[in-house]
């Protein structure tokens, strides 16, 4: 009876916070923020590698921005880095970034993605995990068939007693 209870409270709490999540991942989508992670250590010691970045489309660019982009020079891999120059005439931004010792490749303004908003050290490490096989294995798909496992349990130990569900959440003898 107690090993039922705690199985209920501890599914309660992990589907309570699947929910918040996907609330949070929502609203922050609703506001136009997009989560990326960073990969390397081209923006040290502005953003480490495993930082969450939150990208927003704008407008304009300026110079000094930390932008997410699209690179054209790498096969359209996502890079964040900090514009250096906007030549308006040529419609071309010039990235950088904070580690490196040159600029990069010259972009259109069209493979922008957005401008960082705010960051958060080392949670795009688990960001990042949450789109790999084994956590969603691990963390989603194993949860989800042990709760409806043990719903199967209790909807039969329910029959065998010849109690059935109501709509209320109660049981009683049929």
């Amino acid at each position: 009876m107690f090993a039922q209870r705690l199985w209920g409270v501890v599914s309660a709490v992990v589907v309570g916070l699947l929910l918040v999540a996907a609330l949070g991942v929502g609203l922050l989508y609703q506001q136009g923020l997009r989560p990326f992670v960073v990969q390397t250590a081209s923006m040290q010691p502005t953003l480490a590698p495993g930082e969450l970045v939150m990208v927003k489309r704008a407008g304009q660019y300026s110079e000094g921005s930390m932008v997410t982009y699209h690179s054209s020079f790498l096969g359209g891999e996502v890079v964040t880095h900090r514009i250096v120059h906007v030549d308006r005439l040529h419609e071309v931004v010039v990235t950088q970034g904070d580690a490196l010792g040159q600029p990069d490749q010259p972009i259109r303004p069209g493979q922008i993605i957005g401008v960082v908003r705010w960051h958060i050290p080392a949670v795009g490490r688990w960001f990042g995990a949450l789109r790999r096989p084994w956590f969603l294995l691990v963390g989603l798909y194993m949860p989800c068939l042990l709760i409806i496992g043990s719903e199967l349990q209790r909807l039969s130990s329910l029959r065998a007693t010849g109690q059935h569900y109501n709509h209320s959440g109660s049981t009683e003898r049929g």
